[in-house]
């Protein structure tokens, strides 16, 4: 199934979810053939996703995750079934992490638009300015400045312009012939720039470290211990969930690293938890 295809998928389950608070109702009150529809949407849109998830990974991890677990609990008597759990697990991650990516890239997009939006109307104001006579331009900051003093004095304005229209008249044709060469230039190396807007930085909700660090207090309450090797088992499992995700990244140590070094990781829980317990 391509992007667009699993991107529909989630706009309109979305859509019915937006419906159904629309009208303030409870999913039990929703018809029958409506809780259906829901389920419906809902169980292909997760089967779409964990389709990536290919049998050799799956029975790496697993595989994996019994050899670790049995290290550190020989007497454990069902490994294959907590392996399962923890394979149902990351497919549960995977169907979340690509929400959340669909739910980043429209808010991508949304900041384009309004970043776009800005830039057109930053060259209408300088096209139109250039375009204006220098009376018209200088009566205008002249009205302009009186508002400022009038209302922030501190921002005076100059004597020598002060009440004199030939004065803001050569003010405007200064600011058109001087500067305005050097706000074209630059608005042509923001409109280029657009193309190439980063997203905001917000780490703590990226589908990258949600994800890690599930995978950290996953393994960490299991009794695992959690290594942050792109090798390891958590870095298998993190590559897993990327995969379903559809997000193409390396690096996972750096994600994985930064999950056990939050404040809330099970790691620091557990060493605060050791700090406080009696010796």
């Amino acid at each position: 199934m391509s992007d667009n295809d699993l991107e529909k998928l989630l706009f309109n389950l979305e859509l019915m979810g937006d419906q159904l608070r629309n009208k303030k109702a409870s999913f039990d009150a929703l018809s029958d053939s409506e809780q259906d529809e829901i389920c419906r949407r809902s169980h292909e849109f997760r089967r779409a996703v964990i389709s990536q998830f290919q049998d050799f990974d799956k029975n790496e991890i697993k595989n994996a995750y019994c050899q670790a677990l049995l290290k550190e609990n020989p007497s454990r008597t069902s490994p294959q079934d907590e392996a399962e759990l923890f394979i149902s697990s990351l497919e549960d991650w995977g169907v979340y992490a690509t929400e959340i990516r669909f739910r980043e890239r429209e808010a991508q997009e949304r900041r384009k638009e309004k970043s776009d939006s800005f830039l057109k109307s930053v060259a209408r104001l300088l096209e139109t300015m250039n375009a204006m006579d220098d009376a018209s331009l200088g009566f205008l900051l002249s009205a302009g400045f009186e508002q400022l003093e009038s209302e922030r004095p501190d921002e005076s304005i100059p004597i020598a312009i002060k009440g004199n229209r030939v004065a803001f008249m050569a003010f405007a044709n200064e600011l058109k012939s001087q500067h305005l060469n050097i706000l074209v230039t630059m608005h042509s190396g923001m409109a280029a720039a657009l193309k190439n807007l980063p997203r905001i930085d917000k780490d703590s909700d990226s589908p990258e470290f949600v994800t890690a660090a599930a995978i950290e207090d996953y393994l960490g309450r299991s009794g695992i211990p959690f290594s942050t090797t792109d090798t390891g088992l958590a870095g298998k499992a993190f590559y897993a969930v990327m995969t379903m995700a559809g997000i193409e990244r390396d690096k996972a140590w750096y994600w994985l690293d930064k999950a056990r070094k939050h404040e809330n990781s099970w790691f620091n829980f557990a060493a605060k938890m050791k700090a406080a317990s009696p010796t």
